[in-house]
């Protein structure tokens, strides 16, 4: 019973897997500035400008007149520079779902 259940399992979760798109995707942005420090000297350094990596998930849960997709967006700033505690920081983080021509519904971290 219980390989059985198993099975069932490993396989509901091979159809969940190839039925969903994920795309998974970053960005490295790095700038080089020239400054002046407080005794009036120049300074080159280089510096993170936006660096980012995230997660964007959708699925189809519904086809038909009103066909409806579920999404979602995970998306996290990179500061390499920073060596404080927060490398980190939370750009985006939503889910919701979209229903075609009557619009969607989302909730969550969002940009405008």
């Amino acid at each position: 019973m219980k390989k059985i259940l198993l099975g069932l399992i490993v396989l509901g979760f091979a159809f969940n897997v190839n039925a969903a798109d994920l795309d998974v995707y970053g960005a490295i942005n790095y700038k080089l500035s020239n400054d002046d420090n407080s005794s009036g000297e120049a300074v080159m350094k280089a510096e993170n400008n936006g660096s980012k990596i995230g997660i964007d998930f959708s699925e189809t849960l519904s086809e038909g007149a009103i066909g409806m997709t579920g999404f979602a967006k995970l998306e996290v700033g990179i500061d390499a520079d920073d060596s404080g505690s927060d490398t980190f920081d939370s750009r985006l983080a939503y889910a919701g779902v979209d229903m075609g021509t009557l619009g969607s519904v989302s909730g969550g971290r969002q940009s405008n």
